[in-house]
């Protein structure tokens, strides 16, 4: 009995020094990424830049265009926002074939309770079509703690990157930082907690939608 101790002993240490490389160590030693063309170290750096950080998008300007921001895993919220935008746009009529065009400028995730639930709803409608989103810096800070924890050292508040799946990661990988649309006409306007822009071009029905275009007001005004 006495001989097998040491055995013992030395086949527990193995099995611990594993499970800490793969729990806790390989979680952390991840490689470092600069941003391009600069080469400067990036705020959140664990992981790499999109291949394509900037995207123009020429939009259809017959049909209309609505830009939402800081959804923040508000996920019924963002339905609801959705359903009232319809409403507006449609009037209750059935929705033509070619409905509005959307652009998401960033901050999906994190202070709401569905942070997952909205990645993979957003992520559905831009490979659906007609939807473009821009990874904002909460986007960044999800993609860091993904790429430098686990299960075992991960933030309570980043807990719901459980319930997302490699695809989901891809999909935030290759979110560009900015969008620019060369035929987007608008300054601003806000709907209640949810900032919102809405381009319709024609007439603007909603009267809670504050909707400025800058052919009314001058440039530098």
């Amino acid at each position: 009995m006495r001989g097998e101790f040491p055995k013992i002993c030395a086949g527990v240490l193995a099995l611990t020094t594993v499970l800490y490389f793969f729990l806790f160590d390989a979680g952390t030693r991840v490689r470092t990424f600069f941003a391009k063309g600069t080469g400067q170290i990036r705020l959140f750096n664990h992981f790499p830049p999109p291949d394509e950080p900037h995207k123009t998008v020429h939009v259809d300007t017959d049909r209309p265009v609505v830009v939402i921001g800081d959804i923040h895993g508000c996920f019924d919220e963002f339905e609801e926002l959705l359903v009232k935008i319809k409403d507006e746009i449609y009037g209750g009529r059935p929705m033509e074939h070619s409905t509005f065009q959307l652009f998401l400028v960033g901050d999906l995730v994190n202070k709401g309770p569905k942070s997952a639930e909205v990645v993979k709803k957003v992520r559905a409608m831009v490979e659906s079509g007609s939807t473009h989103v821009v990874r904002g810096n909460h986007e960044e800070a999800l993609l860091e703690e993904w790429s430098t924890t686990n299960v075992l050292t991960r933030r309570s508040k980043y807990s719901y990157i459980s319930k997302l799946n490699s695809d989901d990661r891809l999909f935030l990988l290759q979110l560009p930082y900015t969008i620019s649309v060369p035929k987007l006409d608008f300054i601003w306007c806000q709907v209640t907690s949810i900032d919102i822009f809405e381009v319709i071009w024609g007439q603007v029905t909603s009267s809670d939608i504050f909707l400025f275009l800058s052919k009314n007001y001058p440039k530098n005004g």
